[in-house]
C-alpha cells in the first residue's frame, strides 16, 4: 500500500468510532467521514455538544481555548465543513452556519424534518448546491423505533432558505460520501454500500451496490475508498465504479 493511502487509513482509524460516539476530524488537509462530531478549519476547531456548537481556537503550540458557543436545539449529531459553511445534522433538523468569521459562527438557517423522521442519526455531505443526508430511525442511541429511514436531498443554494427536494427509502443508512458524480451510502440494514449516480443532483439514480457486512462510514479519496465497518476497515479501488475491487482490510481489534 502506498504511504499516502496508509496515512489516510491511520487518520480514519483515529477519527472513526461511531459506535461509541468518540468521533473527531483530523487536520484540515485530511479527509474525514460523514459521521463526526468535530471539524477543523484553519486555526479553529468546531465541536458538538448535545445542544450547542463549541468553537476553539488552536494555537501554534498545540493548545486550544474555547472562544465561543452557539446554542441550538438538543440532539446535535454530526458536523461537516464545506467551503466557508458548517452543516450540522441533529436528531430533528439540518443547521447551516456561516464561518466567514471563524470565531463567531452564525446560524443562517435551520430546516426541521417532518415528525416521522425526528430522532434519527443524520450524517450530511455537500456537493456544490446540494446536501445529501441519511436519516436512520431504529431503536439505538440515534433515536426511537420506526420503519422510516431515508436518503434525503436538500437544495442549499440559498443557505438562508434550504429546502428538501427528494427522498429515497433505505433500510438502516449510516455514513455517506461521493466521488465525482457518484454517491456511496452505507446501508447497514442490508449489509451493502449503495451507489447512486448524482449527475442530476436532485434525482440520484440507483446504479448498484457492494456487499459488505455492517458498513458504518466511508471516505472516498481519489481512486480509493476506505470503509469503516463494525469490525474492520476495508479499502476498495473505485477507479471504475462499475467494477469496484476490494484491496485489503484492517481489523479493529
Amino acid at each position: 500500500m502506498k504511504t499516502g493511502k496508509l496515512l489516510i487509513v491511520i487518520i480514519f482509524l483515529i477519527g472513526q468510532a461511531c459506535l461509541d460516539g468518540n468521533n473527531f476530524n483530523e487536520a484540515v488537509t485530511g479527509k474525514t467521514g460523514s459521521i463526526t462530531r468535530f471539524a477543523v478549519k484553519g486555526d479553529y476547531l468546531y465541536s458538538l455538544d448535545m445542544n450547542q456548537i463549541l468553537v476553539f481556537e488552536i494555537f501554534d503550540n498545540g493548545e486550544t481555548e474555547q472562544v465561543n458557543a452557539v446554542p441550538a436545539d438538543y440532539g446535535l449529531e454530526t458536523i461537516i465543513i464545506y467551503d466557508e459553511t458548517i452543516y450540522v445534522g441533529s436528531t430533528s433538523a439540518l443547521y447551516i452556519l456561516d464561518i466567514s468569521v471563524p470565531a463567531t459562527p452564525v446560524i443562517l438557517s435551520k430546516l426541521d424534518r417532518e415528525e416521522i423522521l425526528i430522532g434519527g442519526c443524520d450524517p450530511v455531505v455537500v456537493k456544490d448546491n446540494y446536501a445529501y443526508s441519511t436519516v436512520k430511525i431504529i431503536e439505538n442511541r440515534c433515536g426511537r423505533l420506526s420503519a422510516v429511514s431515508q436518503l434525503i436531498v436538500y437544495d442549499v443554494s440559498d443557505k438562508k432558505n434550504p429546502f428538501e427536494v427528494n427522498t429515497f427509502p433505505m433500510d438502516q443508512p449510516n455514513g455517506l460520501g461521493y466521488k465525482d458524480n457518484h454517491l456511496f451510502v452505507c446501508d447497514q440494514g442490508v449489509d451493502k454500500i449503495q451507489i447512486f449516480d448524482i449527475t442530476v443532483p436532485t434525482n440520484p439514480a440507483y446504479i448498484g451496490f457492494v456487499n459488505l457486512v455492517d458498513p458504518i462510514d466511508l471516505i472516498p479519496n481519489g481512486e480509493t475508498m476506505i470503509v469503516s465497518t463494525a469490525n474492520d476497515f476495508v479499502i476498495y479501488d473505485i477507479t471504475d465504479v462499475n467494477n469496484i475491487t476490494r484491496l485489503s482490510s484492517i481489523p479493529k481489534k
